[in-house]
């Protein structure tokens, strides 16, 4: 005769268990920081590309220039999407960036983006524009993002390597 069957664990087994839990907690602990960095950055670029779209949409239904500004501290603090002859309007939208992702925008768009009645993108002087930001990954080149804005007003984002190396420089 059999006695009664024993159910559930052994203290071996749990304490096994317990010590593979711990050590890929550790493990996941130590790789957080990077994936919440990674997802910030992909966040942020999202962010600007939808920014700039809804800028280029609002210029073609007012046919009239709409405005993208950085906030003080640069792209990485955010920016503002703005008429430029109505200076007491609210901005038509705002977006606060995070400051912990390093934004290089190319030399032409450090101050502002500007689109024409067309939706293209356009300087100071009306000439035709075309720019991009990278947001930079110091530690893995790989991941790096960018917002690239063609001359026709086309916002697209890239994880392809840019031909210029904007990251390596100072900060700003």
């Amino acid at each position: 005769m059999e006695g009664p069957r024993q159910s559930g664990w052994t203290l071996v087994e749990l304490l096994g268990t317990c010590a593979v839990v711990i050590i890929l907690a550790v493990l996941s602990l130590h790789t957080l920081p990077l994936l919440v960095e990674h997802q910030q950055r992909i966040t942020l670029a999202e962010d600007l590309a939808q920014s700039l779209k809804s800028a280029r949409l609002e210029a073609i239904l007012r046919s009239q220039r709409v405005v993208l500004k950085p906030l003080e501290g640069g792209w990485s603090a955010g920016w503002q999407v703005l008429m430029p002859g109505e200076q007491q309007s609210p901005p038509l939208r705002e977006a606060l960036g995070i400051p912990s992702v390093r934004v290089v925008p190319t030399r032409n768009v450090q101050e502002q983006v500007a689109f024409d009645y067309l939706g293209r993108p356009a300087l100071e002087n009306n000439g035709a524009l075309a720019a991009s930001f990278h947001f930079c990954d110091a530690r893995n080149p790989e991941r790096h993002r960018r917002v690239i804005i063609a001359r026709t007003g086309r916002v697209r984002i890239s994880t392809a390597p840019p031909a210029t190396v904007l990251c390596q420089g100072p900060l700003s």
